[in-house]
């Protein structure tokens, strides 16, 4: 299963049962951006003649075998692509673009059960049995990217190659192929899904038991997190418990431990046909010609499945309970949601009672089928009211300022859960745990309700009316651009979170009239836009169709400690009963005895799956690799103003300007620090004064941009290794005719910021929902902070790095500047909060218990103003940090914090923005700036010369010397001195505590060659770091996957970071993970160069010709930053070839892996600190305190410091 989290709306939602609470909202904005009239055209240039066949299409027309449904229109009135279907029902996209050859499939697969069938699949089908195996070799070996995803009503897979047309063809067959004609057996169901394993301690050599499978150990950290309880509860609560709808198509722990190899084959009996229950998206280049990609898929569909086979029709009834068995939507069972409109508030394992939470408010389900315009004026509706900070409801729940209730959520957010569901949903998020419930819900729901049931009855030209048309207008304009942009941009199938946009999108175009479908359906736009300006209430029907008007259902969680505590128990039994099992089955009296047996059959069943795959063929790598990261980009590199360093990147095909300005961050004043992390908000999230002096707030600001540009965002950019640190404005034009609008607001945003004291409510506002994001890190899935925070811990000597990159840092540096924007000047803190602080301190010198201290911490009930809301708000302050304290030094970090608090509660805010406006205006220099432009070549022309002028206007201050040289500060060392008196340098290995979780992860690593490496010594190391990379056969994530020991994970080596890394998540024991990979490594014999090819193909895996060009351009412009240049790329990938070729090389590479992996590995080769390498592993006590056992006996550490969340404070009264 993939994720589908981002902040930038990805252009539709993945229903995956891994997509649960705030993501499922942000995601989605783009489907709502259906139209656009745009002023623009695309002119593609790439060779389109193999396309123009298309042109010539009329209804039902045979082409190759498939009938022609409808041609797909760019915004030139060209053909973009057409749909066809095949005689047995299976419907096929194939589409133009200008990148390489990709493909995207869905299969229908609704959940039978909560046994995650579906979910299984995925894993299965392209990585066990020989097709699996020669599947992942094939992709390996052709430069090509893959991904699957399970969603709630199917499941995605897709990939991309950067190989020729006979590559891409060639594994468009075996990719078919492996997915209709799998071959794994019983023993990797098994395996895969969940099963005991035995174990070896650390401590004392015994045998132990332990629960695996890489689908098991997935969910059980899945279902750890609120959002994923939530999400699960919501769907019974929206659909009736019976509705396949209402199942955990990811899988839920307890059904997952109860699955058979037969449930497994029967649903891939199924859903797994060429057919109706199968649709195909092609996105090919230009030159493709698309008759020839449909007569090879029609060769491929005759050769792999010659018969025609109709998935099974219908429900079939329940063989136990919490089983239907349905195949296809058109038989999808009626929705029978809960009874009448509850406030049902569940409970998820945690034993931290104060994290923030999200909400959802939804509708129940009707029977409703929606035209194009139907759904684009719901989903607009629901984004006004809803969707983000200009809406209405943010205006009423969250805003300091404007709040009509404080029910302390910090952020809104919208969502229609469309086909096959319909549902309706607004999202709050970031509520305290202790506003979650029923009083606090109801007066909530109420808002909401009251929101659209005043819109439902208003009429038309009334004020009502007329506000909420005006954001619509805007929010119109801006879904216009998005979608431009959504068509403009290759669609990235093969990337993980690319997710099934097109799909849908694709699926939305089909209502349209007519044969040929303009693929932004401008007239539905245009419609709604006519109406919207003369002032017609067009909400009143949406209103009533959708029930909006009615009490929507509530659903949330709460965190629960004794749940928690339950199911550690609970595993404890089982594998008690487990072993109790295995000494009845072998009829021994000795535990270890009997498990030293279940280890050899088990070890005996993995050899015979060993000895299949190794007869399985190993293909080679590409004859002619693309020998840089990017081979087909246009570049060029100038200097404008004088100083600034500009970076122009050209694609022919596309309309859209996007210009990257950044400011060096280095050699600010340390005092400086505590308010980087705030920079970018404080450009684009606070409100603007424009040219003629009107003050805009947030809300108008935005959708004054959003009506004349594609995008405007602020944000950072850093390398830790080199030092760079950026503070970086994003603009982005669609067309010609934007290009001056975006210098306009590039100029207001540099330079008219507000930061008057009537923007004080606001910032205070945006840093509260920024901390309460924070407060949620480990509630996040694990791939999107672990990395960050590891990389905090190796680059602890940068402050300014921490500032802005450590979660951490981060969380304690905005916490600060909110008190002191919440200060009463010389007054102090207010006499309530002095009382409080005065009440902790005497608490912490009675007693060394630190629950006393907690009990003091009770956050009062009702809603609170003023200095009792700053009370509260510092309870839930002190509440959060406690939580994340060590034992040994808990009360004097409270200590610290109440010195820390009273100091910055005594800030004048007043000042604090005139610091903040300094700041700004001493990172705002020519000297200090740099920039990076993609477009095409003639509107780079035309925009370079108002660039120019923009920086001339930027004072020309000489550049500050870089800190790192004169400042060097061991902040995290300097902090585990006052637990660990005796270090006296930095430790090598560190374990974070995440209380809560039941797996750890891995995120090791260590220095490695860069680009600009020569010497073969280095080149050879990069080679064999690449031996277990990646998914063939050998690997490391293919062999721990099947192991069940780890969830993502991998070696591999970067040239563009100089560095080797281990990664794994969702380990259930570190020490047994960590002992799987050394053994594999020990014990793989290199008997045949296909280990050299493979290490080669994936030192080539860097090529990024799939990516959307803003994103290629503006990686073009950090490898010039950074010091990799494409022709030192090149030069490092042409040795690479050469040395590859070489008939000792396979020798040499064997001979050096002990101590090119030993640096990342323990217990293999070298010590991991001897070379250089930092071992950072995150988990709860006990998983930690095994894998410090492990560290004693092999020699590499005798103990495991342990961090906290405080380590990476820095500390201080500036």
């Amino acid at each position: 299963m993939r994720a589908c989290f981002s902040r930038v709306y990805p252009l539709q939602l993945l229903r995956s049962e891994a997509c649960p609470a705030r993501a499922c909202f942000d995601l989605v904005k783009a489907m709502r951006i259906i139209q656009t009239g745009v002023l623009i055209m695309m002119a593609f240039t790439q060779d389109l003649t193999a396309f123009q066949a298309i042109e010539a299409y009329a209804p039902g027309m045979q082409v190759e075998g498939f009938e022609v449904l409808s041609v797909y229109l760019d915004v030139e009135g060209k053909g973009l692509g057409a749909r066809y279907r095949h005689p047995n029902g299976m419907l096929v996209d194939v589409l133009r673009f200008a990148s390489v050859p990709q493909v995207s499939l869905n299969f229908n697969t609704l959940p039978i059960s909560d046994r995650g069938e579906s979910h299984t699949l995925e894993h299965l089908v392209l990585g066990k049995g020989p097709n699996g195996t020669l599947m992942n070799s094939l992709m390996t070996m052709s430069m090509a990217d893959h991904t699957a995803s399970t969603h709630s009503e199917l499941t995605n897979y897709q990939f991309n190659t950067a190989g020729d047309v006979e590559t891409f063809y060639r594994l468009l067959e075996r990719y078919l192929a492996a997915l209709i004609h799998p071959n794994f057996s019983d023993e990797e169901i098994r395996r895969e899904v969940a099963h005991i394993g035995v174990e070896l301690s650390a401590k004392d050599g015994s045998l132990y038991l332990e629960e695996k499978g890489s689908v098991y150990t997935e969910m059980v950290s899945s279902m750890e997190k609120a959002g994923s309880v939530n999400w699960n509860q919501f769907k019974r609560l929206a659909f009736g418990e019976g509705n396949p709808m209402a199942n955990n198509s990811g899988g839920d722990p307890a059904w997952i431990r109860k699955t058979e190899p037969s449930h497994i084959r029967a649903y891939h009996e199924s859903n797994y046909h060429f057919g109706s229950n199968l649709e195909l998206i092609a996105a090919l280049p230009g030159n493709y010609d698309p008759h020839r990609f449909l007569a090879e898929l029609q060769t491929i569909m005759a050769k792999v499945e010659p018969a025609a086979v109709t998935a099974l029709p219908g429900c079939l009834p329940a063989k136990e309970k919490g089983e239907t068995r349905c195949h296809t939507y058109t038989v999808l069972p009626t929705f029978e949601p809960v009874e009448g409109s509850p406030i049902a508030i569940g409970t998820f394992p945690s034993d931290n009672p104060n994290l923030p939470q999200s909400v959802y408010l939804f509708w129940k389900p009707r029977p409703l089928v929606n035209t194009p315009d139907q759904k684009l004026r719901l989903e607009l509706l629901l984004e006004v009211v809803g969707g983000g900070e200009t809406s209405l409801l943010y205006q009423d729940l969250i805003d300091e300022a404007r709040r009509t209730v404080d029910c302390r959520a910090t952020g809104v957010g919208s969502w229609f859960y469309d086909h096959p569901a319909g549902v309706p949903m607004i999202l709050l998020s970031g509520l305290p745990t202790d506003k979650v419930e029923q009083r606090t819900l109801e007066t909530v729901r109420g808002i909401v309700r009251e929101r659209f049931a005043a819109l439902g009855k208003a009429p038309d030209k009334s004020p009502a009316v007329l506000e909420v048309n005006t954001k619509a207008l805007s929010q119109l304009s801006s879904w216009r651009r998005l979608l431009l942009k959504f068509i403009d941009s290759p669609p990235r199938f093969g990337f993980r979170g690319t997710g099934v946009s097109w799909h849908q999108h694709l699926r939305d175009l089909q209502p349209l009239e007519g044969f040929r479908k303009p693929v932004i359906m401008t007239e539905a736009y245009d419609r709604l836009q006519t109406e919207l300006e003369a002032g017609k209430n067009v909400w009143r029907e949406v209103v009533e169709r959708h029930g909006l008007s009615e009490t929507p259902v509530v659903s949330a969680v709460v965190p629960d400690k004794a749940m928690l505590e339950q199911q550690r128990q609970d595993k404890q039994e089982r594998l008690k009963k487990a072993l109790e099992e295995e000494l009845r089955r072998s009829a021994k009296k000795d535990a270890q005895q009997a498990l030293a047996a279940f280890a050899a059959r088990f070890e005996q069943a993995g050899a015979a799956i060993e000895a299949r795959n190794a007869a399985v063929e190993r293909p080679g790598f590409l004859p002619d690799p693309p020998l840089t990261l990017d081979e087909t980009i246009d570049w060029q590199r100038r200097t404008l103003a004088g100083t600034v360093d500009t970076v122009l990147a050209k694609f022919p095909s596309t309309p859209f300007t996007e210009v990257s300005l950044f400011f060096d961050l280095n050699g600010l004043h340390e005092t400086d620090e505590l308010y980087l992390p705030v920079l970018p908000a404080l450009l684009t999230a606070l409100g603007v004064r424009l040219a003629d002096g009107t003050l805009l707030d947030y809300a108008a600001t935005e959708e004054r941009w959003r009506s004349e540009i594609y995008r405007l965002d602020a944000g950072f950019s850093s390398n830790g290794r080199t030092g760079r640190l950026e503070l970086q404005l994003q603009a982005g034009a669609a067309g010609t005719r934007e290009l001056a609008a975006m210098l306009e607001w590039l100029r207001t945003t540099l330079v008219r910021y507000r930061l008057d004291p009537d923007i004080l409510p606001r910032l205070r506002t945006v840093l509260r929902e920024q901390l309460q994001d924070l407060r949620q890190l480990f509630q996040q899935r694990e791939e999107y902070w672990v990395n960050g925070a590891a990389a905090a811990y190796r680059y602890q000597h940068q402050p300014a790095y921490l500032a802005v990159e450590s979660p951490f840092t981060r969380q304690h540096h905005l916490t600060r500047l909110w008190l002191r924007l919440a200060g009463s000047g010389k007054k102090g803190a207010p006499a309530r909060v002095r009382e409080l602080l005065a009440a902790v301190r005497e608490s912490i010198a009675k007693t060394a218990d630190r629950t006393v201290v907690t009990t003091l911490l009770q956050s009062p009930e009702g809603p609170a103003e003023g200095d009792e809301a700053l009370r509260r708000d510092v309870i839930d302050y002190l509440q959060a940090e406690l939580a994340h304290l060590p034992e040994e030094t808990w009360r004097e970090d409270v200590l610290a914090l109440l010195g820390e608090l009273e100091h910055d509660l005594g800030a004048e805010p007043e000042a604090e923005l005139k610091r903040l406006r300094t700041l700004l205006d001493q990172v705002q220099k020519r000297a200090s700036a740099r920039m990076a432009v993609t477009g095409s070549p003639e509107n780079l022309d035309r925009v370079l010369p108002m660039l120019e002028a923009l920086l001339l206007e930027l004072a020309p201050a000489k550049s500050r010397a870089k800190p790192q040289a004169a400042r060097t500060r061991e902040v995290v060392l300097e902090r585990l001195k006052g637990r660990y008196h005796d270090l006296a340098a930095r430790p090598a290995h560190v374990g974070l505590i995440n209380p809560s979780a039941t797996t750890g992860v891995f995120v090791m690593h260590a220095p490695g060659p860069l680009y600009d490496a020569t010497d073969d010594a280095a080149l050879l190391d990069f080679l064999a770091a690449m031996v277990f990379s990646g998914a063939a056969p050998h690997s490391f994530f293919l062999k721990t996957w099947a192991a069940g020991l780890a969830y993502s994970n991998g070696i591999r080596a970067s040239a563009a970071s100089g560095a080797l890394s281990y990664y794994a998540e969702r380990c259930p024991d570190l020490t047994a993970t960590m002992r799987f990979v050394t053994e594999l490594a020990r014990n793989t014999a290199l008997q045949d160069r296909s280990f050299v090819d493979t290490a080669l193909a994936n030192s080539f895996a860097d090529y990024r010709g799939a990516e959307t060009f803003s994103k290629r351009g503006l990686a073009l412009a950090l490898d010039l930053v950074d010091g990799r240049p494409p022709r030192v790329v090149k030069s490092f990938k042409q040795r690479l070839l050469a040395l590859a070729q070489q008939p000792e090389t396979l020798a040499r590479l064997e001979e050096r892996l002990p101590r090119v992996l030993g640096s990342v590995l323990v217990g293999y080769g070298s010590r991991m600190e001897d070379r250089g390498g930092i071992g950072y592993v995150i988990g709860p006590e006990g998983i930690l305190r095994d894998y410090e056992i492990m560290l004693q006996t092999s020699g590499e550490a005798q103990r495991l410091i342990r961090l906290y969340p405080r380590d990476f404070w820095v500390l201080g009264k500036p």
